[in-house]
């Protein structure tokens, strides 16, 4: 639309240099001092009327132009308001449903105790709708994911686990919930002088627990987890037990 419209103006400008020429130049190559008045007049009139309707083609090219303009400006504010409504949308959505946070300790006996404490951080999504389920069938269905380490501050082990976690509600306020998944370790794997052997970096994990709701945001959770790879692979399999308190906040 751009070149119309300069082609237009274009043409209209050339037409406007040579209304000079063309005045003083009529057909068979005579010159105005020729002609009749009248003839004269009327070929001024011509040549009028073909210079409005040039200007108004190049003016139609202007328009079209400007209106093509406008209605890219138009789509662009479209565009942009339809993604800052969808960033809105998605910023008021939860990417969390449940932080928990609280220690544990070992509680194994023997060689394979674990000194210290663990401090312990876990973050819950819940992508299949668990707090939607009617039933047993549908909590079984969706569980949620789980993602958390317990770390070590004794010179033991620390943890870095995810799996998928059930909770079974009781009462109103009462539920319980087990967890399953997999963790990865930095501890003995063979031989250790005190505490267990693992026998390999990436073991099963797996938890259950108890726990009580004061409100609809805030609960408190006992819970006992076990780490072991159930001798799949080669090396000893001490295992890891810890329980601890945890304290949760839902999104």
């Amino acid at each position: 639309m751009l070149w119309h419209q300069t082609s237009a103006t274009r043409h209209t400008a050339s037409t406007f240099h040579g209304w000079p020429s063309l005045l003083k130049m009529l057909p068979n190559g005579s010159t105005s001092d020729n002609l009749s008045s009248i003839q004269c007049r009327r070929f001024t009139k011509a040549i009028w009327m073909l210079s409005i309707l040039l200007a108004i083609r190049a003016g139609l090219g202007v328009y079209y132009m400007t209106a093509s303009i406008g209605r890219a400006v138009l789509l662009a504010a479209s565009v942009t308001n339809m993604f800052f409504v969808s960033l809105t949308a998605h910023a008021d959505e939860k990417i969390f449903d449940e932080l928990r946070f609280g220690a544990s300790a070992s509680v194994q006996g023997g060689h394979s105790h674990e000194d210290g404490v663990f401090p312990e951080v876990t973050v819950f999504f819940d992508p299949f709708g668990q707090d939607a389920a009617a039933d047993w069938k549908q909590t079984l269905a969706r569980p949620r994911i789980n993602l958390g380490t317990s770390i070590g501050t004794a010179g033991e082990a620390t943890q870095i686990f995810g799996g998928l976690s059930w909770t079974v509600n009781f009462y109103e306020k009462v539920f319980a919930e087990a967890g399953f998944g997999g963790v990865w370790h930095n501890g003995n794997l063979d031989y250790a002088k005190d505490g267990p052997e693992l026998g390999c970096r990436f073991m099963f994990h797996e938890y259950v627990g108890a726990g009580y709701r004061f409100d609809a945001h805030w609960n408190v959770l006992a819970q006992v987890a076990h780490s072991s790879h159930a001798n799949l692979c080669d090396g000893p399999n001490s295992g890891m037990t810890r329980a601890g308190i945890q304290v949760g906040y839902r999104f």
